[in-house]
């Protein structure tokens, strides 16, 4: 009879340590991610390529099913208007969600849509609440510049 109850509480140490070595782990991951601004991440996101943000104040767009497309500047394109005179032009990227993903239209405060590109899970976005155009949001995100940003987390506020 003693060794069953032994044997239980073995398991049961066991059981607590690795949930307090999970518990740290995840602490330790997210206090790591860098809080920033909307305005100072949207000024130059190439600096935060491969970290994790934190952005306080966002509207997440629910509203749209059509796939998010982005207008960017095409580098050094420009091109003649007829009177000689060269403009710049920009190209529309549209973006394009890795399998299990789907992309997500993020703006700032303001209604001013971020000029990247935002991909959240299929089951957190199945999370988000429903019937409401809009969301306000806090959200963790990774990612590059270049290709989009993966988003981690989100707490509604």
């Amino acid at each position: 009879m003693n060794g069953i109850v032994f044997e239980r509480m073995k398991h049961m140490k066991n059981l607590l340590v690795f949930l307090v070595g999970i518990v740290s782990l995840f602490g330790t991951a997210m206090g790591q991610s860098l809080t920033v601004n909307d305005v100072e991440f949207t000024s130059n996101p190439s600096k935060f390529n491969n970290k994790i943000v934190t952005i306080n104040s966002v509207k997440l767009n629910l509203s749209s099913n059509t796939p998010v497309s982005i207008s960017v500047p095409t580098a050094k394109a420009t091109v003649s208007t007829g009177a000689g005179t060269p403009s710049s032009k920009s190209a529309t990227v549209r973006c394009n969600a890795p399998r299990g993903f789907r992309s997500l239209q993020v703006n700032l405060l303001n209604n001013q849509p971020f000029n990247l590109c935002f991909f959240i899970s299929e089951s957190m976005y199945t999370a988000l609440p429903k019937g409401q155009p809009t969301v306000n949001a806090q959200i963790t995100f990774r990612g590059d510049s270049s290709f989009g940003y993966v988003i981690n987390m989100y707490k509604l506020k």
